[in-house]
């Protein structure tokens, strides 16, 4: 398993992003942090659809665009 490059990306991105998240965590409130990464979702989401090939419904874009539209919200009341 630790041989599959993939894998070893997917390790190291996710090694990386906790990091990020934890010195996150140290220099801004929780209740912006969380919200913030839920960007991953779009990220996931677009990932998926380029890397993998994989179908995006309209409900999905939807739900896309409200988390957008959230971490947009969140950012600007500040």
């Amino acid at each position: 398993m630790l041989s599959n490059r993939n894998v070893m990306a997917g390790i190291i991105v996710y090694v990386v992003s906790l990091a990020v998240y934890l010195y996150a965590l140290s220099a801004a409130p929780l209740s912006v942090v969380y919200p913030t990464f839920a960007s991953t979702f779009i990220f996931i989401t677009l990932l998926s659809h380029f890397y993998l090939k994989e179908k995006l419904s309209w409900t999905r874009i939807a739900g896309v665009l409200a988390i957008f539209v959230g971490i947009v919200v969140i950012a600007t009341t500040l």
